[in-house]
């Protein structure tokens, strides 16, 4: 038995150990591109929550914005102050491609309708102007979201005018 242990190693026990120090080294680089991953994983993760946490603070503010402008337009035309609206450059101001009878309309003192073609079913009329009045609105203003548009619109009982000249500010 002490002449066996002398002996020189097989060439396949070479191998066999090689290739088992071979798969130990792959097993612990794999493990540490896997946690490597996982981290770039969370810092991703993260990433992603803080820009949606800060798009939806850029929300709420643009929210504060048009309603604290709409109330006090709401409050200066209750008192007959006229408040002077700020100007600001917007999409709308700067599209080369607006015709010029593009202008908002305002549907309360349009002519399109008279008191003889006004149909018994208006509820269903005044709901359909209503999503008339926010799909115009959606078209000139794509980075409000739908609901905040209604919302204005139903302050605004369907006037596009107002509620045009309120998101216009």
């Amino acid at each position: 038995m002490a002449a066996s242990n002398s002996i020189p190693a097989s060439p396949w026990t070479k191998c066999h150990e090689y290739r088992e120090s071979r798969r130990a080294e792959e097993n612990a680089s794999l493990l540490k591109m896997q946690e490597e991953q996982r981290r770039k994983a969370a810092i991703l993760e993260e990433k992603q929550k803080q820009q949606e946490e800060d798009r939806k603070r850029q929300t709420e503010a643009d929210h504060r914005r048009v309603n604290s402008a709409f109330l006090d337009r709401l409050e200066a035309s209750g008192s007959g102050v006229r408040v002077s609206e700020p100007v600001t450059q917007t999409l709308e101001s700067s599209n080369v491609w607006l015709e010029e009878d593009d202008e908002p309309q305002d549907t309360a003192l349009s002519t399109s309708r008279n008191p003889s073609q006004v149909h018994t079913d208006s509820a269903e009329e005044d709901d359909g102007d209503y999503t008339w009045t926010v799909m115009k609105l959606q078209n000139r203003f794509p980075d409000f979201k739908r609901d905040m548009l209604e919302d204005i619109v139903i302050q605004c009982n369907g006037n596009y005018k107002k509620a045009f000249e309120l998101l216009n500010v």
